[in-house]
């Protein structure tokens, strides 16, 4: 921005709020908007979110020009006689200077208007929580008690720092999409927000993603479970409000063949376990009462051939029973040096474990990324007693080659 910060504050009758809306993945329709001030100077609009950020900006300039757009777009959604709510993107420095509390009454002289504190939501930077993360805690709390809604945001999607946010236990976690500009190598971002989504629902926060403007997009943010959607695919920041069933049809169009992808993805990964299940059944039944495990992992990886790297055996208790027999190239290598590795403190070992034993079928992993080797692989797992258990890794080539398995 090149306009002085004092022309700002001495001409807020240019700083206007534009509506950027948030769509609700329930019932695709309009819930709210990000109320995002841009300031009207010789007929041209520029963006004020680099001068509400700008900590060499000081505090009383920017908690004015706060005060300012959040009157000016309380009073617009008040007469417009909208419902939903307007979310602000906010420094939290600004938060720990209203020592007099003026958003807060701001807001309170609403109430008699029919418009509520639960109505905002403030949307805080992750990365401008470093180093004030004891006193924003406070801070949040304090406006938590009359209503007011929080929002963390993280804006690239990666390196996001649980430990800043789960002592402010947000209602919301924004997370913005424009590092995701192509459809290709979108697994390492999928395992941040998995975790992330996992997060979120463990401390009952909601999952918002933001600038969305392509389908695929799209689609990752409903796959991860995202709740509310926003970005120029939808629509773009607007200073009037927009009708509530606007893109609608597109949302509804997306998410139809969004379905559609997903389940014919579980349809074949189930059809995978299936046939590997038959394929290894009749083979595991020689080795019930025979532990030979090094001579059973070298029949299965014979009878696996291409599609698994790595073939094991492991008992109830995580601790391995066999060597690990790993491909390289054409052939196949026993390392013996992992006998007795314990595998149980690996997420789901356990769960898994317990399912086959009661199920005696088999389970296919979710796609994650092997210790060793760095690749993207899936994991096939199959009783062969009620107490060991066969392990075949399958490679990310024969992944790759075989439609909706990645």
């Amino acid at each position: 921005m090149n306009i002085d910060p004092l022309d700002i504050i001495s001409n807020l009758d240019h700083l206007v709020p534009f509506y950027e809306p948030f769509f609700s993945a329930e019932d695709l329709q309009i819930v709210g908007y990000e109320a995002v001030g841009k300031f009207i100077k010789d007929d041209t609009a520029f963006e004020m979110d680099s001068f509400f950020m700008d900590q060499q900006i000081p505090e009383e300039y920017r908690l004015e020009a706060y005060i300012h757009l959040m009157n000016r777009a309380m009073d617009h959604l008040i007469q417009e006689k909208q419902s939903g709510f307007l979310a602000f993107r906010m420094d939290p420095a600004i938060l720990l200077y209203d020592v007099e509390e003026s958003i807060i009454k701001t807001v309170l002289s609403k109430q008699h208007e029919g418009f509520f504190p639960s109505q905002i939501i403030f949307v805080l930077p992750e990365e401008s929580l470093k180093g004030i993360e004891g006193s924003i805690e406070h801070s949040v709390q304090f406006f938590k008690t009359f209503g007011f809604r929080i929002a963390i945001e993280n804006a690239e999607s990666s390196g996001v720092r649980l430990e800043r946010i789960a002592p402010l236990s947000p209602h919301f976690i924004r997370v913005h999409l424009s590092s995701l500009k192509s459809q290709t190598g979108t697994i390492g971002i999928d395992e941040t927000i998995y975790a992330l989504s996992s997060f979120a629902r463990k401390i009952g926060a909601t999952l918002m993603f933001d600038k969305i403007e392509m389908e695929h997009q799209l689609m990752f943010a409903w796959k991860n479970g995202g709740r509310y959607y926003q970005g120029p695919l939808l629509a773009r920041a607007s200073s009037a409000f927009e009708k509530k069933d606007k893109s609608k049809e597109l949302l509804k169009k997306e998410l139809s063949r969004f379905m559609s992808f997903e389940k014919k993805k579980l349809e074949a990964l189930k059809a995978l376990e299936t046939k590997l299940y038959e394929e290894l059944n009749g083979l595991l039944d020689k080795y019930k009462n025979n532990h030979d495990f090094e001579e059973l992992i070298q029949e299965a990886a014979a009878l696996l051939k291409e599609r698994a790297f790595r073939v094991y055996v492991c008992d109830e208790d995580g601790y391995q029973l066999s060597s690990n027999l790993l491909r390289q190239g054409q052939k196949w290598i026993h390392q013996m040096e992992y006998l007795q590795k314990n595998w149980s403190w690996r997420p789901y070992f356990l769960e898994n474990v317990f399912k086959m034993s009661h199920s005696k079928q088999g389970l296919l992993s979710d796609l994650y990324s092997d210790i060793e080797t760095g690749e993207w692989i899936r994991t096939f797992s199959i009783p062969i007693t009620n107490r060991s258990f066969l392990f075949i890794d399958l490679s990310y080539s024969f992944l790759f080659d075989e439609e909706n398995l990645l």
